[in-house]
């Protein structure tokens, strides 16, 4: 891998992450504001809110890939995920390879060797024989 492929990588998770975020704010914000207005005294339509669109955008983190390989950070920075037969990453491989990001210790480990060493291969790609390439 080349070493500048890190940052790239680094740079559209960065952008990945963000749009979850803003997604998860600000549609959770707006839909419990409605749903203030409409039952102010009833909590539990917010907190369904928040918990669906939280949902959404750990499915969004688990299956980026699966959009013909790239996700939205990936387009961007110029990035695709693809399989050993050099076909476009699926929402499963997707799935299996970003589901470790969200185990504890694993996550902290392979951020630890991603910040490391530019050359190996996380441990999802490793998993799901796939790996990261410039389009």
């Amino acid at each position: 891998m080349r070493s500048y492929l890190k940052g790239l990588r680094f740079a559209a998770f960065l952008i990945d992450a963000l749009i979850s975020t803003i997604f998860i704010l600000l549609f959770s914000n707006i839909t419990s504001a409605i749903f203030l207005k409409i039952f102010p005294d009833l909590p539990i339509p917010i907190y369904l809110t928040w918990a669906f669109f939280i949902i959404i955008g750990i499915a969004y983190i688990l299956l980026k890939d699966g959009f013909n390989g790239k996700s939205l950070g990936k387009r961007i920075m110029g990035l695709i995920v693809i399989q050993e037969n050099k076909k476009p990453c699926s929402f499963k491989l997707s799935f299996i390879r970003n589901l470790i990001l969200f185990i504890p210790f694993i996550n902290l480990y392979e951020i630890y060797l991603f910040l490391k060493n530019h050359q190996r291969p996380r441990l999802g790609e490793k998993i799901t024989n796939t790996r990261i390439e410039e389009t």
